[in-house]
Parts: structure tokens; C-alpha cells; sequence
């Protein structure tokens, strides 16, 4: 009788397996069924998205003040670095308050200039790893020179119309892209998913997953047609 047992069971494992295989069962089964309206939102209208070539656009809407976008920096670094190849990842800062708008101008400044790619991640640390004062124009210029900027070229670029004009249209696409806090990222202009749909840093990182397969799916299927 034992032997009928183990081989009974052994029976139904196999049985479990074919059906599974069978009815296709998904790869990614352990993920959470993600839904609108309470993990994500979507974008009204939706937006004009930047990639191309079958890549989704991935916009990471920050401010240098809040300590979660600095808190995310890690984990986004990594998963765009296992991401290149399908996305166009953008960073932009968010002006939804006239309070964001100087670091908004320090960010644009450091576009401007050539040095965003060795001061962004800098700044954040500046001001929350080192608690070090960053309010004055003075204490910016000290900042840049540590990057080969010096003071008079870092107040030309941080006053001039061109940033004035990134800033103007960061605050117009902040409201149009219906941001409500930072962090928050969105994708291909047509989901949104900020730091009040997620329990942490993890769930972002698989919610913002879940939004580029979606598009990546859509995106496939207009290609198929």
C-alpha cells in the first residue's frame, strides 16, 4: 500500500505539471496582480513619450530635497543598468512648488554646463548624506568648483533665460503629467506611480517593471499589426 501511495503521488505531481504547461502558466505567477487606481495611475491625457525604435520612455521625476528620491537612487541606478537596451530613461525635476524651483534651476545649471552626469547623484549625497548647506547661490558655486566650474560660470548659466525657460516648462509638465509628490516615475507618458502607491523601494522598482512590460507589450502588439 505504501508503494501505491508514493506512486500515486508521484501520478498527480506529473498531472500538476502537464496542466500547468498546458494552460501556459505565466512566468512571472509570483508577482502580485498590480492594479490601476491603487498601485499606479494613469496619465489624462496621455503624454507624448520620447523613445522610439520599440523602447519605453522612463521619466524619473525628482527634487535634490527629498530624501526618498535619494533613497531610490540605488535600486534605479541598477535597474537601468539591467534596463539600457528597452527604455529611454529620462530624469527631469519636479516643480510643483515655487520652494522646489532652486534646486530644480541647480539641476538644469549642471545640464547646461556639461556636469550633470558627475553632480547629480553628488548633490543628493551633499545634502542628505553630509547635511551640507546648499541654500545660497555662494554655497552652489562652492559645490561646482569641486567639478572644474567656476564661480562665474556656474552664476552665468544658474541666471541665464535658458534655465529660466527649463524650469518654466518643468513646472507646466509637473502639472500636465498630474504629479503629486517625488519621487514618481512614469512611463511613456501613459502611467504614473509615485511613492504613495508603494510600500517601499522594492515594490516600485516591480511596479515600474510591471508599466514597461505593459507598454512593451503594447508596443509589440502595433508592431505585429
Amino acid at each position: 500500500m505504501a508503494v501505491d501511495f508514493r506512486v500515486g503521488a508521484f501520478l498527480r505531481c506529473i498531472l500538476l505539471m502537464l496542466v500547468c504547461l498546458l494552460v501556459g502558466a505565466p512566468a512571472q505567477a509570483s508577482r502580485p496582480a498590480y492594479r490601476m487606481g491603487v498601485h499606479y495611475d494613469l496619465i489624462e491625457p496621455r503624454q507624448v513619450s520620447q523613445a522610439s525604435h520599440g523602447k519605453v520612455e522612463v521619466i524619473e521625476w525628482f527634487w535634490y530635497g527629498c530624501r526618498n528620491c535619494y533613497a531610490i537612487q540605488k535600486a534605479l541606478g541598477d535597474w537601468l543598468d539591467a534596463h539600457r537596451d528597452e527604455v529611454v530613461y529620462i530624469r527631469r525635476p519636479a516643480v510643483t512648488e515655487d520652494d522646489m524651483i532652486p534646486l530644480a534651476r541647480v539641476y538644469y545649471t549642471a545640464e547646461a554646463l556639461g556636469v550633470a552626469d558627475r553632480t547629480h547623484i553628488q548633490m543628493f549625497t551633499a545634502l542628505h548624506a553630509f547635511r551640507r548647506k546648499l541654500d545660497s547661490e555662494q554655497s552652489l558655486q562652492g559645490f561646482f568648483a569641486d567639478y572644474g566650474v567656476s564661480a562665474d560660470a556656474f552664476s552665468r548659466a544658474y541666471h541665464s533665460a535658458r534655465i529660466d525657460d527649463d524650469v518654466r516648462k518643468a513646472r507646466i509638465m509637473s502639472k500636465r503629467y498630474g504629479l503629486k509628490g517625488v519621487p514618481t516615475l512614469t512611463v511613456n507618458g501613459r502611467y504614473r506611480v509615485d511613492a504613495g502607491h508603494v510600500s517601499g523601494v522594492p515594490q516600485l522598482i516591480d511596479v515600474l517593471d510591471y508599466l514597461v512590460a505593459l507598454e512593451k507589450g503594447a508596443l509589440e502588439t502595433k508592431s505585429d499589426k
